[in-house]
């Protein structure tokens, strides 16, 4: 049996061709071929598939918002918990994650094309490659629709891999092969959003198609050329081409002079009754709304004003709602691996803490707070702002009589330090690394 007939028994009802001969190839493939490779149409013909639906400008924004903004963030390896909790800088994972995730990306590369393969195919995969002791030592990202995940006889999942045109395929298990789902539904694979919610990407995809072709003809609405008397076939094709010459394309505008005292009339949508604002508003909200971003950080509709209050609010509500998940699913899914982390103290997280940033003024109140009570000492609030530690500066307050309000005697006051963020704010006399309170 042929490759075609393969994919061609695939197709549910479908088996395979009877005929030795199978003429469908892939530079003119069969309707069925689309099928078999997930390219199905929707009611208007559209063919919907990934990279079909990426070209709508609101799909890709999702896309790069989410995928862009994780890709900002470092992913590092942490030891222990609570007070025993350490950033393992010398360990090979975390020079792995933050640094070097393979020889050929950088790891904020690394992580975006991991999540716009999350977010636009529903799963990600990586293949683990292993140095001469054994131990992972690379990750490289695999095209989704190359894998096909699936179970053996005995219940192990496994792993199908297309070839390609310069890599080796084949069957692999978890070993080599790490699966990172989206949402699912069996357990095996994740759902891909583009896949399920088809039919609206394909009615975007028409409305984009349909706005072009009409821009093609400059917009020049449909319309009918009446005249007085009969005229032959001949007589009325000439009155129609000329018609179409002068007024068509670059053409548009100019005076016609039409013969036999014909008039015109026109019969298409005006422009403004096209609606087409509204209808990019639609495409921008709906897409939003599919991949959980808010409308607004995409072009769409914020749904009322905005104003500095309610835009960082709205900020607050991407990350923990939007971004959150993604970060959490390969976290957890890079945690879950038992070849990279088979230490359950051992664990990857992103540095969230850049996205976590507000203003100047409160961000400085929230580390004299914390310094106050015994939570950071003015190192821990120097290396959050990207400074160097001071000496004396490890020293944390006192909890009890920091939690009190009071100010111990021969503290200063909390001045203005020669150095800043950067944005023009003081820094507090806290970061001064002296009378950092007694020790606790």
């Amino acid at each position: 049996m042929s490759v075609w007939d393969t994919l061609r028994s695939l197709l549910p009802g479908s088996s395979a061709a009877p005929t030795p001969e199978l003429r469908s190839g892939l530079a003119e493939p069969d309707e069925w071929l689309f099928d078999a490779l997930g390219a199905r149409k929707v009611i208007g013909g559209e063919r919907v598939t990934v990279e079909t639906a990426l070209a709508l400008d609101a799909v890709y924004a999702c896309v790069a918002l989410v995928a862009g903004t994780a890709g900002m963030l470092p992913l590092k390896v942490h030891g222990g918990i609570g007070a025993e909790r350490r950033t393992l800088v010398n360990d090979d994972r975390y020079r792995m994650l933050h640094d070097s995730p393979n020889p050929e990306q950088a790891p904020d590369v690394w992580t975006e094309q991991l999540l716009a393969h999350l977010m636009l195919w529903g799963n990600a995969y990586l293949e683990k490659s292993r140095g001469r002791s054994g131990v992972v030592d690379e990750l490289w990202p695999i095209k989704p629709s190359r894998v096909k995940p699936y179970r053996d006889s005995s219940g192990a999942k496994r792993f199908s891999v297309d070839g390609g045109d310069t890599s080796t395929g084949g069957d692999f298990g978890p070993d080599r092969i790490l699966h990172l789902p989206g949402l699912g539904l069996d357990g095996l694979a994740g759902l891909s959003v583009i896949g399920l919610a088809r039919q609206s990407f394909g009615s975007a995809m028409l409305r984009t198609k349909h706005e072009a072709s009409l821009y093609e003809n400059d917009a020049t609405p449909g319309g009918v050329l009446t005249v007085q008397g009969e005229l032959d076939d001949e007589a009325a094709e000439r009155i129609r081409a000329q018609w179409e010459r002068a007024q068509r394309g670059r053409n548009r505008g100019r005076i016609a002079v039409l013969e036999a005292g014909a008039t015109w009339q026109s019969t298409g949508l005006p422009l403004e009754d096209l609606q087409f604002v509204a209808r990019e508003a639609f495409t921008v909200n709906q897409v939003a709304r599919l991949f959980g971003v808010p409308p607004e950080m995409i072009g769409g509709e914020s749904g009322g004003s905005l104003t500095y209050a309610n835009v960082e609010s709205r900020g607050q509500h991407f990350l923990t709602f939007s971004l959150n998940r993604w970060l959490v699913r390969l976290e957890k899914s890079l945690k879950h691996d038992p070849d990279l982390f088979p230490d359950r103290a051992v664990y990857p997280e992103f540095a969230r803490d850049a996205l976590l940033r507000t203003d100047s003024r409160t961000r400085w109140q929230t580390y004299e707070i914390a310094r106050r009570i015994g939570v950071f000492s003015p190192n821990d609030v120097r290396a959050l702002e990207n400074l160097e530690p001071r000496e004396g500066g490890d020293v944390y307050a006192d909890t009890l009589q920091g939690a009190a309000g009071g100010r111990r005697e021969g503290d200063g006051p909390a001045g203005v330090e020669g150095e800043g963020d950067g944005s023009g704010a003081p820094v507090p006399a806290a970061l001064n690394g002296s009378n950092g309170g007694g020790g606790g």
